[in-house]
């Protein structure tokens, strides 16, 4: 009888853990590969020549979100699309401020047009650097973090 309950508890474990596994595997994915991922941004260079090397700025891809963040205060978040055969993020934000200026973001060129959306093209894409283009001409360049 002790022979049985012990397999019986070894079953009721296996069963368990394989539950728990499936339960795991439920959770949302990334579904940008690489992209998917929070990108420190090391160097911008606006189209009229001015340069920038930010400290702590970042840009954050994930799934259909994008977030735009320096720590400790700010915090913008929109929405994207990724489009990896076109090579192109297309970003829609619900209001777009100023400061994004930094990131060498601009206010895109009908600023009564809302939601603000605004196609960057990826000009270098690896799994660790990541090069993109506004439609004005600034170059973002950005490291995985």
């Amino acid at each position: 009888k002790n022979r049985m309950d012990m397999k019986k508890t070894i079953h009721i474990i296996a069963l368990l853990i394989l539950i728990a596994g499936f339960a795991q595997s439920c959770r949302e994915c990334a579904i940008n590969g690489e992209l998917d991922a929070q990108w420190q941004v090391t160097h911008v260079l606006y189209a009229d020549g001015e340069e920038s090397t930010p400290q702590a700025l970042y840009l954050s891809f994930y799934r259909h979100t994008v977030q735009f963040t320096a720590p400790p205060r700010d915090k913008y978040t929109g929405n994207m699309a990724y489009d990896e055969k076109a090579g192109t993020i297309t970003l829609e934000m619900p209001w777009w401020p100023e400061e994004l200026h930094a990131w060498g973001m601009d206010i895109p060129a009908d600023p009564n047009l809302k939601p603000y959306v605004i196609t960057l093209k990826m000009e270098d894409f690896t799994s660790s650097r990541l090069t993109l283009v506004t439609p004005q001409g600034n170059v973002i360049s950005m490291r995985k973090y």
